[in-house]
């Protein structure tokens, strides 16, 4: 069995390891720790949090950490809000959600753009 990468490239050569797919290539001009998602809506990981910079330069308002102990990195930049979610089978995500829609909603009321986080670094 070949696996895919190394199989020959267009024009015959294997594909060199080290060399990016066109999705990997795409994604990599991207900033992959904190996405739009939806208008005024950012998704990221908790490293994107700490850049307060990059969050001020997408004019982001309100941070809302989905974690019960990651620590608010900025609070005198931006408002936070929190969903104490733990990552076990059995835990109950739907009892939390009614809360994180409220901040959501007071966030976009007021013209904000919200970043969402959890503690995928």
């Amino acid at each position: 069995a070949t696996s895919c990468a190394a199989m020959p490239a267009a024009g015959g050569k294997p594909k060199d390891e080290t060399q990016q797919s066109f999705f990997e290539s795409l994604y990599a001009e991207l900033d992959a720790d904190a996405n739009e998602i939806a208008d005024g809506l950012f998704l990221g990981a908790a490293k994107a949090a700490s850049d307060r910079k990059a969050m001020l330069k997408r004019r982001i308002t309100h941070v809302f950490i989905a974690h019960p102990t990651m620590p608010e990195q900025h609070p005198k930049h931006f408002e936070y809000g929190r969903a104490p979610l733990l990552d076990i089978p059995d835990f109950n995500l739907l009892e939390r959600i009614p809360d994180a829609l409220t901040f959501l909603r007071g966030a976009r009321s007021k013209g904000g753009k919200v970043f969402i986080y959890c503690a995928r670094s």
